[in-house]
């Protein structure tokens, strides 16, 4: 188990993020080797960070696939696509030799500090196939100035965003030029 969760979960409190405010900062290994840092992020519009859970849930696969087959259409709005998880590198290796993801960048090693601080929802492992403590899903878009302009988290695995209606969405607020909402 990650040292980082020998406490208990609760010790570390989550945060509470406001669209329009600064994202916290984000750093984690990515699968295939190499560093993903938000703050060497430069998108044209937006990066999407989409959290899953792990490689244990069959609610993730699909939704990190989609992503990826998304990745062209959310490149031609500007929008830069990662996917990240709390899980170790060797889940990630296992994910990555299972998951058909040749396109698109997945980080590991989310820390349970990076969790709370991006106001994640956080679970203990009730099947032996999970890890002993892993974040549900969330997804943010944050500004090339490192702004968050939009989120979503959930409490359960099978409550997610879908990917089409945030497309339609982000261009709709795109071209109304919407400014972030729920910032109060």
């Amino acid at each position: 188990m990650n040292t980082q969760l020998a406490s208990d979960i609760t010790d570390i409190p989550a945060g509470r993020l406001l669209s329009g405010s600064r994202a916290p900062g984000l750093d984690v290994p990515l699968a295939g080797g190499g560093q993903w840092r938000l703050s060497e992020q430069a998108p044209k519009n937006f990066t999407l960070i989409l959290v899953f859970r792990g490689v244990h849930c069959s609610f993730c696969r699909p939704e990190v696939e989609k992503l990826q087959a998304l990745r062209s259409k959310l490149a031609d709005l500007g929008i830069e696509a990662f996917a990240v998880s709390m899980d170790d590198e060797v889940r990630a290796r296992r994910m990555s030799n299972e998951w058909d993801l040749t396109d698109l960048p997945v980080g590991y090693g989310l820390s349970l500090q990076q969790a709370r601080s991006w106001g994640l929802f956080v679970s203990r492992r009730v099947k032996d196939v999970e890890p002993a403590v892993f974040s549900e899903p969330g997804c943010f878009l944050v500004r090339p100035d490192g702004t968050l302009y939009a989120q979503f988290q959930s409490t359960a695995p099978w409550m997610r965003l879908d990917l089409d209606i945030l497309l339609r969405g982000v261009q709709i607020a795109m071209d109304r030029g919407t400014p972030p909402r729920g910032g109060e």
